[in-house]
């Protein structure tokens, strides 16, 4: 992930940018109830960054035992997303284990954890607001053989029935590491269960959301640059599968091709420049449904976090056309948008450019 990323200390007003505090803002009435004609636009795709390791299937965990499991070394990124479907507390465990004969340096990078939760949705833009606002890196060593529960390094978090805990972690790993993603019973120790719970079977169903997946960042670059003096509306889609293809990958468990269908776990950063003397709109459709999360707006060298939605945890269940202003950028500018799909939420998303008629030069 770029570097930029990693210098988010707090949430800031930028000078290029003017954020509104309402779902729906600016003069124009018709956002409100349509999206306008626009170009759908070229973009520049680079696919690179960590190893994903994605665990969301079984979502509705219905008893005991692994949800995914797989080895991993380098640049690794978790996604997890499983709900406590069982008629008692239970514990989820991510457990690391070093599975070789030498010592593995762990370093756990951004975190973004939900508390367990009945509110699925918020929980997903929790997780996601955690992980982009960034924290303190964390050293820490395995000897050969030891285990290692990440989530509170103890015996896993406890979460009721129906609660759900999602979450996005980075890590590096110096050799490979194996991570298992476990329920297992309140009071089991959960060294002893790495080895005494089985491998849980998917979901049934053609989309299997578990799995291993290889270059987890995507780097989107406008091909053209917007001019905000004249009338056109530029947009572009992201994880639809059509002009944005989902990754694939292999389920470790059961050595099989499957599909990240919504690239949960992929970040994105959008990058755009404009040029004129009037104000650039951005705009945020979730256009596949009800939608909860944040993303990062990056302008001369700093960062803001927006809420999508501001005002309320969700949007995009009334109608698919629902859309938010994410910044009105001032003049020529280069900036960026990071996006990640967050868990509970719906895709694919656009995102539109469009000129800011009234305060555009006459």
């Amino acid at each position: 992930m770029k570097k930029a990323l990693q210098r988010i200390l707090s949430v800031i007003l930028l000078a290029g940018f003017a954020l509104p505090n309402v779902v729906f803002a600016d003069a124009e009435d018709s956002w409100k109830k349509e999206i306008p004609k626009y170009k759908a636009v070229k973009a520049d795709v680079k696919k690179d960054g960590p190893v994903l390791l994605f665990s969301d299937s079984p979502e509705m965990v219905k008893k005991c035992g692994v949800m995914y499991r797989d080895t991993a070394v380098g640049n690794v990124r978790i996604f997890f997303h499983h709900v406590n479907d069982t008629k008692s507390p239970k514990r989820l465990a991510i457990v690391l284990r070093n599975v070789g004969i030498r010592p593995v340096e762990v370093t756990v990078g951004r975190k973004g954890v939900s508390n367990p939760s009945l509110d699925w949705l918020g929980a997903g833009k929790s997780a996601q607001s955690r992980y982009f606002k960034g924290n303190k890196e964390v050293d820490f060593t395995l000897k050969p053989g030891e285990k290692h529960e990440f989530l509170t390094g103890i015996k896993g978090q406890i979460f009721n029935p129906q609660e759900l805990i999602t979450g996005i972690v980075d890590f590096n790993f110096s050799r490979q590491v194996e991570i298992s993603f476990m329920m297992i019973p309140v009071g089991t120790a959960f060294s002893a269960a790495v080895s005494a719970y089985d491998i849980l079977p998917p979901d049934i169903g053609e989309y299997v959301l578990r799995g291993t997946f290889q270059n987890a960042d995507i780097h989107v670059s406008l091909s053209d640059t917007f001019n905000n003096e004249k009338r056109d509306i530029w947009g572009i889609t992201l994880a639809d599968n059509e002009e944005d293809s989902y990754v694939v990958g292999v389920d470790a468990t059961r050595d099989k091709p499957v599909v990240n269908y919504g690239n949960y776990g992929v970040v994105y950063d959008l990058a755009y420049k404009t040029r004129g003397d009037g104000e650039t709109i951005l705009r945020f459709n979730p256009w596949g449904g009800t939608f909860a999360g944040v993303c990062l707006l990056e302008n001369k060298d700093e960062i803001v976090e927006v809420n999508l939605p501001n005002g309320r945890v969700y949007f995009g269940d009334k109608r698919p056309t629902e859309n938010m202003i994410l910044a009105k950028v001032a003049g020529k500018m280069e900036g960026k948008v990071f996006f990640s799909p967050p868990g509970s939420s719906n895709l694919p998303v656009r995102i539109f450019f469009a000129p800011n008629k009234i305060n555009k030069k006459q």
